[in-house]
């Protein structure tokens, strides 16, 4: 292939061994620059890419990601745990209960996976260990906490452990049946068995670590909890001062309101205007060979001469070489080509360099149309293309042909996008949010307990999206289409625990005040002191796990790490110090209706 000015060349080639491929390709790369050398020619640049070398390439630097993304995942958590718990081995609790628990759901689904019940992914299995470890920290941290909180004023464990387990469970049950709903309500998208795995086993290993935190961690504090060494180098004290915090007052709530309108407004303008590209070279490790040679073909030869798109059509009658049906393929290449952005229509009509006959199918029946478009096929700009181009086809009408397809890389990559927006907006979306709201409202008895949360979480999660495209924007990379749908799951997850855990300690402090003037303030205010640093806490291990993505080796990965680490941090934020706390105490008891009737008995 020669560029269309002529001064650049490509020469295709597949080494023999597939096992030394990379190898052989660099190897061929040094060959052709000393025999160009050689005769007299010396290239301003010699690359080599492809599959061999960019698969060999993501391999080695997607270890070192996952080696970079494990080590702070394991610091980051204990370090605030004993930040936040204080005492080596009181912090060391909640890992004990997650890795029983990843035994128990692993043992689980090796049985179902056996008897053909369930199939387990290797996406899934990862999924599975990283909801696990989070979510145990989350459960058992606010169980720890709450039993430190009561050991000082009990004096006995087991008090103290049967205490703590009574007033976290609310939260916990209401966190959890959220966290399943989230995961389970994958099983909808049955047309991609990938998320389907995942909402078929995900949901175990929740209910597994549920378990966990519910049994194992209350038993060892109960049996623990009141030894000197349990909490070294600290010491639970009666009378310890909680966390500060601030005070709320009516002013105070309703600017932190007003902060979170302004929030979401700059957050439903960055996804309203989000424009999601299928160009997986953002996945490419920056700064590698392949990378370096995969940019400067971009650059050089036309990017939708590499990726065309195609139109299969089948002749209703005849022959595709009869003089009538050749007219009416004619015609309908026509209407391709007046589509703007379209430079150039091949087929059997106009072979270009190639015979003619190679666009005819070996029955004389079938033809297919090469569509050469200006913009690159995967680029946002192709596949809104793409789209006019198929439409123009199933519009166009003729008795000639019986059917009319249309195909390629950007064709099929657009169909996934069609096909998975519909499965997650039509049916994962609703669904998924109907059954939380249930949920959280059966599990707090409270209408209002489904819908705040649900405020946070999607001004979180607009923020997100938002900074994961506008970021990678200001260095010239697209946003990949997909960074929508693999962001609300993620932020609904751990938005849901965290409200539940803030809404459950206010609705108990404001259970001892019912009634008296200002309650609303005074409860949101002690809870704010009381376990507003625990969410932030548990919020800043999971933001920290997903900044490790932004320091991977490409685009795509960094995009992730941004849309997941802003999503978790926003929304933590807004649950623990700004909205939940600012809305529930201008609301006061009307925000736990029917619930609040029992505080006037």
């Amino acid at each position: 292939m020669i560029s269309p000015e002529g001064d650049a060349f490509i020469l295709i080639f597949k080494p023999k061994d597939d096992s030394k491929a990379y190898e052989k390709s660099l190897e061929i790369k040094r060959i052709v620059k000393e025999t160009l050398i050689k005769h007299g020619f010396y290239p301003s640049y010699i690359g080599v890419t492809g599959e061999d070398i960019l698969g060999e390439e993501m391999k080695t630097t997607g270890s070192k990601d996952i080696k970079t993304v494990n080590n702070i995942s394991m610091i980051a958590p204990i370090l605030i745990a004993l930040i936040l718990i204080g005492g080596f081995v009181a912090a060391g609790l909640p890992f004990l209960g997650i890795g029983l628990s990843v035994l128990l759901s692993s043992a689980i689904l090796y049985v179902l996976a056996l008897l053909g019940i369930v199939e387990v992914t290797n996406w899934s299995r990862m999924l599975l260990v990283t909801t696990s470890f989070g979510l145990g920290m989350d459960y058992s941290s606010y169980i720890v906490l709450r039993f430190k909180e009561k050991i000082a004023e009990l004096k006995n464990p087991s008090l103290a452990a049967h205490d703590a387990l009574v007033h976290s469970l609310p939260a916990i049950a209401a966190a959890s049946s959220t966290d399943v709903i989230g995961f389970a309500v994958m099983m909808l998208a049955w047309d991609f068995p990938l998320l389907a795995s995942v909402g078929k086993t995900v949901p175990i290993a929740i209910l597994a670590v549920l378990a966990a935190s519910l049994t194992f961690t209350p038993a060892l504090l109960a049996k623990f909890g009141d030894k000197k060494w349990f909490w070294w180098p600290h010491t639970v004290e009666a009378g310890r001062k909680p966390w500060r915090g601030f005070k709320l007052t009516r002013g105070r709530a309703i600017g932190l309101i007003l902060l979170t309108i302004v929030l979401g407004t700059f957050g439903a303008y960055g996804l309203l205007t989000f424009k999601g590209s299928h160009d997986y070279s953002v996945f490419m490790p920056e700064g590698t060979e392949g990378y370096r040679a995969y940019m400067e073909f971009q650059n050089t030869f036309p990017a939708g001469q590499l990726m065309p798109v195609y139109v299969v059509g089948e002749v209703s009658h005849g022959t595709v070489w009869d003089p009538v049906v050749m007219s009416n393929i004619r015609k309908l290449a026509e209407e391709i080509e007046n589509i703007p952005g379209v430079i150039e229509v091949r087929g059997p009509h106009n072979p270009g360099t190639k015979p003619k006959e190679l666009y005819v199918g070996s029955d004389n029946k079938t033809f297919y149309l090469e569509i050469i478009i200006e913009p690159s096929p995967l680029s946002r700009e192709g596949v809104d293309l793409v789209k006019n181009i198929r439409d123009a086809v199933h519009k166009y009408r003729s008795d000639t042909f019986r059917r009319l397809l249309i195909g390629g890389i950007a064709a099929t990559s657009m169909e996934i996008e069609e096909l998975l927006n519909k499965d997650f907006w039509q049916k994962i979306f609703p669904v998924g949010l109907v059954l939380m709201w249930l949920a959280m409202t059966l599990s707090f008895m409270s209408v209002w307990a489904g819908i705040i949360p649900l405020i946070t979480i999607t001004v979180g999660y607009m923020i997100g999206v938002t900074l994961a495209s506008k970021i990678p924007g200001l260095y010239g990379e697209p946003a990949l289409w997909f960074l929508p749908l693999m962001t609300f799951p993620a932020v609904l997850g751990v938005g849901m625990d965290y409200n539940s855990f803030y809404m459950n300690r206010q609705r108990e402090e404001l259970g001892k005040i019912a009634g008296k003037p200002g309650a609303g303030y005074i409860a949101s205010t002690n809870a704010i002191h009381a376990v507003s640093h625990l969410v932030v806490g548990l919020g800043l291990i999971v933001t920290a796990t997903y900044s490790a993505l932004i320091l991977g080796s490409s685009w795509g990965v960094r995009e992730l790490g941004i849309a997941l680490a802003g999503g978790v941090f926003v929304t933590t934020i807004l649950a623990a110090i700004i909205f939940t706390p600012a809305i529930l105490s201008i609301m006061g008891e009307k925000a736990w209706w029917p619930y609040s009737r029992r505080w006037k008995k």
